[in-house]
């Protein structure tokens, strides 16, 4: 059982980290600790802001499916980082994310307001803290040519043009996004990204508190559930149904959703809705295996929060 929390004695410029696994509340958590600090002076908005650390939620499109804050909370606080992206533009990265994060955290802390960033992906948290390798700014304009390139590249002949360069990358990078940017980094900068990784990491000159909401996998899925039903109810088959329309969903970041997949193959007959929200439920469980592996040995929390 966890110690109640308490703001007491943490600065208001320390910035608020929360993780959890998906469906452990963590959003719901934020923002009520934030809420509880009021408003500041003049009416000029509340003491507390939310900065989004969750990658599906970074793109709008399907805000009911990846289950992005309602109106109605977005309404308690000001929300930032949240359904800004298209999600058939430019692919985004954990650099830009970091870079956005700290401008937005600076301007927050010039307003008074303290600043909790809320997510599930534990990575982006984590370089939050970390700080970024030393890559040099590249032309825009360059890495998209370099991008529409060798878009049709598969993942074999990605690695096959980074092993002469770069093995270490070549060997342990294993998805199309994250090999097609190691070779654009070596093509930009004629370095490679495993040597930009071994350099020593722009740190930000921030002090950070770990939270880690961590309830039960059973709770979860319970959770996961309920959120289901809502989703349903709010009309996640027509958002489904429309974003699947475009003819490049299938290479949109958005296309890794949760129950994306299933719900697409029911909308078009191939399976029925309980099996649906059966694949829904199995994928939900799968991934929060996986974040409760990948936050046990990855993420030191300051506090947990396991009820």
């Amino acid at each position: 059982m966890a110690q109640p929390f308490s703001l007491g004695g943490i600065s208001k410029t320390t910035v608020m980290l929360v993780a959890g696994p998906t469906a452990s509340g963590k959003s719901d958590w934020a923002i009520d600790q934030a809420a509880t600090e009021g408003a500041l002076p003049n009416g000029s908005g509340t003491v507390g802001c939310i900065i989004n650390a969750d990658s599906m939620q970074l793109y709008h499109g399907l805000d009911v499916l990846t289950a992005m804050p309602s109106a109605a909370d977005q309404s308690r606080m000001n929300h930032h980082l949240y359904g800004f992206l298209s999600p058939y533009g430019e692919k985004y990265c954990v650099s830009r994310w970091v870079k956005q994060a700290l401008d937005t955290i600076k301007q927050a802390h010039s307003k008074g307001q303290r600043v909790w960033v809320v997510g599930g992906t534990g990575f982006y948290l984590n370089t939050l803290v970390r700080g970024l390798s030393p890559i040099p700014d590249c032309d825009r304009s360059e890495k998209e040519h370099l991008r529409r390139q060798y878009h049709q590249a598969t993942v074999a002949e990605l690695k096959d043009l980074l092993r002469p360069v770069d093995p270490v990358c070549a060997e342990h990078l294993l998805d199309h996004q994250r090999l097609l940017n190691a070779w654009i980094v070596y093509q930009l900068t004629e370095k490679p990204l495993s040597w930009w990784h071994g350099q020593d990491r722009i740190t930000p000159d921030l002090d950070f508190f770990r939270v880690l909401i961590w309830p039960s996998k059973e709770y979860c899925m319970h959770r996961a559930e309920k959120r289901l039903g809502a989703m349903v109810r709010a009309g996640v088959y027509d958002e489904v149904r429309e974003f699947c329309t475009h003819p490049d969903w299938k290479n949109s970041p958005l296309s890794m959703a949760l129950g994306l997949k299933a719900m697409d193959e029911m909308l078009q007959g191939n399976i029925s809705e309980n099996e649906c929200h059966s694949h829904y439920l199995i994928e939900t469980a799968q991934y929060i295996k996986r974040q409760r592996t990948w936050f046990r040995g990855q993420y030191t929390p300051d506090y947990i929060h396991d009820t």
